[in-house]
């Protein structure tokens, strides 16, 4: 159906994607996967660039408007990437105040992407 459509990108979980590999879908060179929505498995993300594809992990949570960060993997760890455009990113304690490099954090978003509120609150 993708090939079909002439699709080359989809956004998925990674769910998604394993569904689709094992029911024998395959991406070819050029295609983009962008992958969110739960964290993104070292095996999927090999299998999926193993044929060809441009893989993205997206991280965002919903009162973000979904996605908050970008970044292509590579060879490496998988990360989240950097914030999209608009949004600002920075790694606090429970209090708001800013980590030491390397150190362990809670992620802290804003920008024009988070929400005001939550209805009828």
């Amino acid at each position: 159906m993708l090939e079909a459509a002439d699709c080359d990108v989809l956004q998925g979980t990674p769910a998604t994607w394993r569904l689709l590999l094992d029911a024998g879908w395959r991406p070819w060179p050029g295609f983009r996967a962008l992958c969110g929505g739960e964290a993104l498995p070292a095996d999927l993300a090999a299998e999926l660039r193993a044929h060809g594809a441009e893989l993205w992990n997206l991280y965002g949570p919903t009162e973000t408007t979904v996605w908050s960060t970008a970044g292509r993997v590579g060879d490496g760890p998988i990360g989240i990437g950097r914030p999209i455009p608009g949004t600002t990113l920075a790694l606090t304690t429970a209090t708001g105040a800013r980590v030491p490099v390397g150190a362990v954090g809670e992620i802290r978003l804003s920008g024009a992407g988070v929400a005001l509120g939550y209805a009828a609150r």
